[in-house]
């Protein structure tokens, strides 16, 4: 059964996980994202050498119609 999860996944990963100490954590979307989870992955003991990050943003204006 499929179970979905709702809010910032920060915090979802944070009641779900108390040791990441062996994984390996891939990080992807916007920068205030990126940077929120760093420290909690590292809090979780992700080392720093296993985290693999790309921030992306938009490049701005207006959507095509």
């Amino acid at each position: 059964m499929l179970t979905l999860r709702r809010g910032r996944v920060t915090a979802v990963v944070e009641r779900h996980e108390s040791d990441l100490s062996n994984a390996h954590a891939y990080v992807c979307g916007p920068p205030p994202m990126v940077e929120a989870a760093m420290p909690m992955l590292t809090g979780l003991g992700v080392p720093d050498k296993r985290i693999y990050y790309d921030k992306f943003t938009t490049t701005g204006g207006e959507e095509a119609s």
